[in-house]
């Protein structure tokens, strides 16, 4: 397999298993989530765990990477939480949850980043 196929599978992953985390935190910290029918939510949170993966995945794939991915990808989180979560989350939450966890993401991977790089390099 292509290293850059790799690369994207790995953030999809990754991305998707946070995203659902978060979601999942957050529902239970009382941020607006109805949890009426836990299996029914927890699928809603899934569904949008896995597509934010895959819209994660499309910026690996991208020819050139830019910050403003990350405002797209959370516009993107944003509308698929509004759309799942229709009658429990309003339009601000729903962006709220999204913009914070890309912002975390984003300091994620900078800290990571730092880590890797050799002292003085």
């Amino acid at each position: 397999m292509p290293f850059y196929v790799t690369i994207a599978l790995y953030s999809a992953i990754i991305t998707a298993v946070g995203t659902g985390l978060s979601l999942l935190a957050l529902s239970h910290l009382g941020t607006g989530f109805g949890f009426g029918d836990v299996l029914k939510d927890t699928l809603k949170i899934a569904l949008v765990s896995v597509l934010v993966g895959v819209a994660d995945a499309l910026w690996s794939l991208a020819p050139v990477h830019h910050w403003s991915f990350h405002v797209i990808v959370a516009l993107v989180h944003g509308f698929l939480l509004r759309m799942f979560f229709f009658y429990e989350l309003s339009g601000k939450e729903a962006t709220m949850v999204a913009v914070v966890t890309r912002v975390l993401y984003f300091l994620v991977a900078l800290v990571l980043l730092l880590a890797v790089i050799p002292p003085g390099g």
